[in-house]
């Protein structure tokens, strides 16, 4: 089967402290078949759990809900450069707005200096 041999494959690519010992994807039967078959054959470690509840995506989906919003209006990215100096920039705005930083000077100024020393700037 070409699906069980390119799961083999991927596993097998897997770093040992990358891998996951959940799964949270509503996957079929089958998924659970090949997991076992891949957990006798010593290629997936034993401890790993297939759950099959729809709703533990919801956590995550929710955290970055907000991201996908400000995203959107943009249309994607040119290059992983642009995206990553653009998700740092909403990522740190959320946290000033969440209150998850330390200002060391209250208002805008506090802000500007907090986000040029995130960003290695000038003062």
């Amino acid at each position: 089967m070409r699906s069980s041999v390119s799961s083999r494959d991927t596993v097998g690519r897997l770093q040992p402290e990358a891998t996951s010992r959940k799964s949270g994807r509503r996957l079929t039967h089958t998924f659970a078949r090949r997991a076992t078959r891949l957990q006798n054959e010593g290629l997936l470690p034993n401890d790993v759990v297939h759950r099959t509840s729809k709703y533990l995506n919801n956590i995550l989906e929710a955290d970055h809900g907000a991201l996908k919003r400000l995203i959107r209006p943009t249309r994607g990215f040119q290059s992983m450069k642009t995206a990553a100096a653009t998700l740092t920039g909403f990522e740190i705005m959320r946290m000033i707005r969440r209150g998850h930083c330390i200002l060391r000077q209250a208002g805008p100024i506090g802000e500007i200096r907090l986000v040029n020393q995130l960003f290695g700037l000038a003062a």
